[in-house]
C-alpha cells in the first residue's frame, strides 16, 4: 500500500469552505486520472488556520506513479506547502 500525501497551507483561513466545495466537486476518478487507481482519498482540513491535508491512497507504487503526472498537470499541488509520496 502506498499514500500520496500533500499540505496545503498559507490560504486565507475564510477561503477553507470554497477550496473544499472546488475539491468535492472536481476531484474525483471520474474527472481526473490522477486519481483513477486511488483505492481512497480524505482531506483533513483546519478551518481556523486554513490548512488542508489531502491523502491517497494506492495499491501499489505504479499506480502512484501514474497518478503524479495528471496530478500536476491539472494544478492540483499549485499552493501546496509539501507533496510527499509514501
Amino acid at each position: 500500500m502506498f499514500a500520496r500525501v500533500v499540505t496545503f497551507e498559507g490560504g486565507a483561513p475564510t477561503r477553507v469552505e470554497e477550496v473544499v466545495a472546488a475539491v468535492r466537486d472536481r476531484l474525483t476518478p471520474e474527472t481526473t486520472s490522477a486519481l483513477a487507481d486511488a483505492k481512497g482519498f480524505w482531506m483533513l482540513v483546519d478551518r481556523n488556520k486554513g490548512r488542508i491535508l489531502g491523502i491517497s491512497i494506492f495499491e501499489d507504487r505504479e499506480a502512484l506513479r501514474r497518478g503524479r503526472g495528471p496530478l500536476l498537470s491539472h494544478g492540483w499541488t499549485r499552493g501546496a506547502r509539501r507533496a510527499h509520496s509514501l
